[in-house]
């Protein structure tokens, strides 16, 4: 899929309106809407031409039996920070070819000039 411009500036229209509409009513449950409308739009967008594969959150870690009732947001963005590193460093890779080959996605065929 080709990004084109047209499509770059309708994505930040979109994100410009949500950002706008939470601004004039900046309350928690305007805050928690905008979150869930920046995520879906990129689920269905891409965002900078990648899209979500997953997120954490703190129920995450309550199923895990940690207490969190004093962990802060930036806490939290540190945990998503690293759970990105330890999966990028290893299974992103391996996982990312198997379900491709899966999907009957082809490789580029070798160019034969090299």
């Amino acid at each position: 899929m080709i990004t084109t411009q047209l499509d770059m500036d309708t994505t930040k229209s979109t994100r410009r309106t949500m950002l706008e509409r939470y601004l004039s009513n900046p309350t928690d449950e305007e805050w928690e809407r905008l979150k869930e409308a920046v995520y879906r739009e990129a689920q269905q967008h891409g965002f900078y031409g990648g899209f979500p594969i997953t997120s954490v959150a703190r129920e995450d870690l309550e199923t895990q039996g940690f207490d969190m009732s004093n962990i802060t947001d930036e806490q939290m963005a540190a945990i998503a920070d690293h759970m990105a590193d330890a999966y990028c460093d290893g299974p992103f890779w391996v996982e990312l070819e198997v379900i491709a080959e899966d999907m009957g996605i082809p490789l580029k065929e070798e160019d034969e000039c090299e």
